[in-house]
């Protein structure tokens, strides 16, 4: 009689992985608290970390942030002298989009001609970017990529594009971020090269009041966050200790706060020279504890950052609902 040949790892992996998933969405499901707080109007993805947007009707939440497809989340980052790029640092990366499928990403940009760079296969050499004062990880997507970011940025600097693809690089952990913050996180909270956690929320009407104080309003863009909710009363976010969307289940780690990279128009690359929103929502949006002010010092706070508890698909329209802190 022949032994049946044990599973392959791979597999016991991921059994283990749906057996959690399935146990936490029954711990969740238990919970009798859960209360409707508004509607998911926008699923913003953003492949390459402060590159362009790109708005989806459908997503998945994975342990690494929302993926389409292809697609996920802050997958992509430019990295200059070992440092990770944000629009702080050079403005016009908002303007580059980078679209990919199953095998290769697409750069566009004003003024370029686009790029086809291939994904990694086997072969890449790994680059590290630092960011917040951690180390991240990811392939070289090779000399091509390259030279079209110097051509683009056109300052004489060398730049590289990395990609985090999970198995062939390590993905940072929350816990591990050197800011007080972190301990909020629990070990297994993880990101691709996005600052902190894998997801971010916002309310509609929170960036509403904002622009009510405002005599040049602002998008949603401008805040680069991934899940808005319309229906919920301004800044009702604070308040949520987990949220839960079609059948995914999230928790919250922190506030987020804003520098200024909102300052930087999305759709032109050019920088508020009155720094705007960030001096108006210093007027009514700083730390109010002894605990926050400690954390985030004059930074003001739009949104929230969260933990991925329970994998799950969202579509827009789905009813957001939370468990109050």
């Amino acid at each position: 009689m022949s032994v049946p040949s044990a599973p392959p790892p791979l597999l016991l992996a991921a059994a283990a992985v749906l057996a959690v998933s399935g146990l936490l969405a029954w711990r969740y499901s238990r919970r009798r608290h859960w209360v409707p707080v508004g509607t998911l109007s926008a699923i913003r993805l953003y492949p390459l970390k402060s590159g362009a947007g790109l708005r989806c009707q459908h997503a998945q939440v994975t342990a690494f942030g929302l993926r389409s497809g292809p697609k996920l989340d802050r997958c992509l980052a430019v990295v200059c002298n070992d440092t990770i790029l944000c629009a702080m640092s050079r403005r016009t990366i908002v303007l580059i989009k980078a679209d990919l499928d199953d095998d290769s990403v697409t750069l566009s940009a004003p003024t370029m001609t686009p790029l086809r760079v291939p994904l990694p296969t086997e072969g890449n050499s790994v680059v590290h970017g630092e960011q917040f004062g951690t180390h991240n990880a990811g392939l070289d997507l090779g000399e091509q990529a390259s030279k079209w970011l110097s051509d683009y940025f056109a300052d004489g600097k060398a730049y590289t594009l990395m990609y985090f693809r999970h198995g062939s690089v390590p993905a940072r952990r929350t816990v591990d971020i050197p800011r007080p913050y972190a301990r909020f996180a629990q070990p297994s909270d993880v990101a691709a090269f996005q600052n902190v956690t894998a997801l971010s929320v916002v309310c509609e009407a929170s960036v509403d009041e904002l622009n009510s104080r405002m005599e040049t309003p602002v998008t949603l863009d401008n805040f680069r966050m991934n899940l808005t909710v319309a229906g919920a009363a301004p800044f009702a976010d604070d308040d949520w200790a987990f949220v839960r969307i079609g059948t995914a289940v999230m928790r919250h780690i922190k506030a987020v706060q804003r520098c200024p990279n909102t300052c930087v128009d999305p759709r032109t690359g050019q920088r508020s020279q009155l720094m705007e929103p960030l001096r108006t929502l210093r007027t009514f949006r700083l730390a109010k504890t002894k605990e926050e002010k400690a954390m985030y010092k004059d930074s003001p706070l739009l949104g929230n950052a969260l933990g991925v508890d329970v994998e799950g698909d969202i579509n827009v329209g789905d009813t957001v609902y939370a468990l109050m802190k």
